[in-house]
């Protein structure tokens, strides 16, 4: 019971969300930037189109038990869209099926004996297809005017612009990671934060996005305002 409680004080100690608010984006190592781990390139891959020329904002949503999602504006020519982009499935499940079939994560038994997950990597093989990029993508679009597409580009360079390092490291059990990014001309940013240790403006920032998302789905006007009245307290 002693040795349980230890490893239970080592997991808070070391892993529980940060017991002081961020009230700042964190830079990104990679873009979900432009240096790739397993995982973000087939997010690359995957959401490719909102790594086109013609996006200008983006933020890449990663829940730790749901489907990711990415949000993007583009312009082409002189009109404005929201493009919300939905995976059908889990796509970090490919990462768990490679760390499970590597015998990376392992089972024991009651002996301690340890052994590959065989049933564990039947499960995930049953529901998704074999390559990744077969993974159903949902997609919504909506034209927006020139004044919201500019507002909400105004919010992003506001936030991408204080990014800093807090100079305290720390993990996290779950919850939902955002990735923020602009490519404007000569204006080049990204940053990401986490909703389980946000501070009242980043809680502002990432509900923003669920009314973005909410805005793209139903394209209501009382949605249009209630983004507008979001953005501006965060501008």
């Amino acid at each position: 019971m002693k040795n349980l409680c230890l490893w239970l004080c080592l997991i808070i100690v070391f892993y529980a969300p940060k017991l002081y608010a961020q009230d700042h984006l964190l830079p990104d190592n990679s873009s979900l930037s432009d240096t790739f781990n397993s995982y973000h390139q087939m997010l690359h891959d995957v959401f490719h189109e909102a790594y086109e020329r013609d996006v200008l904002i983006k933020v890449i949503v990663i829940p730790s038990f749901q489907p990711e999602y990415v949000v993007y504006m583009k312009r082409v020519g002189g009109r404005y869209s929201l493009v919300l982009l939905r995976s059908e499935l889990i796509l970090f499940r490919y990462e768990n099926l490679r760390d499970l079939k590597s015998g990376r994560v392992k089972v024991y038994d009651l002996d301690g004996n340890e052994s590959i997950d065989y049933e564990a990597i039947e499960a995930i093989e049953r529901r998704y297809p074999k390559d990744y990029m077969d993974v159903t993508i949902m997609r919504d679009e909506i034209s927006i005017d020139s004044e919201l597409a500019q507002k909400m580009i105004d919010v992003w360079r506001t936030h991408l612009l204080k990014v800093k390092y807090n100079g305290k490291a720390a993990g996290y059990l779950d919850g939902i990671s955002f990735y923020f990014s602009m490519a404007l001309p000569r204006e080049h940013y990204s940053g990401h934060t986490h909703i389980a240790n946000d501070s009242e403006i980043m809680s502002r920032l990432t509900s923003t996005v669920g009314i973005v998302v909410r805005y793209i789905l139903g394209n209501k006007e009382s949605d249009k305002a209630d983004l507008i009245e979001a953005l501006s307290d965060l501008d």
